[in-house]
């Protein structure tokens, strides 16, 4: 689960489910699909909404000026579920309130594959084990609460 899946173009979507023979994935297109960008040209982040029978729209940017018709759109990483840098489409610039990304491939897809990625874990996930213990450690090490005695000869 969460692993993209590609075609030789580029992203087509990523697997949400997996069966015993079979996976189901979201494709980019769809009405529920959210995925991180950025514009190859600028490094410009946005967030790629599905719209289903048009092309998916870029949401949550900050200067429609950094997307430039035609740059190219790849995945940012930044939501720590995609790896940065797999090619999604090129910018199709309509308006600056709707700006919407042509996807790799245009033809119809006869195969795709599933790229094995590690997602980045989130520290509810991958807690640091004994952060107290450690800080308490690192206290005593430094010397900042710890008590000299003098003895009188």
């Amino acid at each position: 689960v969460g692993y993209p899946v590609m075609h030789e173009r580029g992203l087509l979507g990523h697997v949400i489910r997996v069966g015993h023979g079979s996976s189901r994935v979201l494709l980019l297109q769809d009405l529920n699909s959210r995925i991180s960008v950025m514009s190859e040209e600028t490094d410009a982040r946005a967030v790629l909404i599905g719209k289903n029978d048009q092309p998916p729209q870029l949401d949550f940017y900050d200067d429609p000026s950094k997307w430039k018709n035609g740059s190219e759109v790849v995945t940012s990483g930044d939501d720590g579920v995609l790896p940065q840098g797999l090619p999604i489409g090129q910018i199709i610039h309509e308006s600056d309130d709707d700006i919407r990304v042509s996807l790799f491939p245009r033809e119809s897809v006869d195969w795709a594959w599933v790229y094995p990625f590690d997602p980045i874990k989130t520290p509810e996930d991958d807690p640091v084990k004994d952060a107290d213990n450690a800080a308490e450690e690192e206290e005593g090490e430094t010397g900042e609460e710890t008590e000299i005695s003098e003895t009188q000869p």
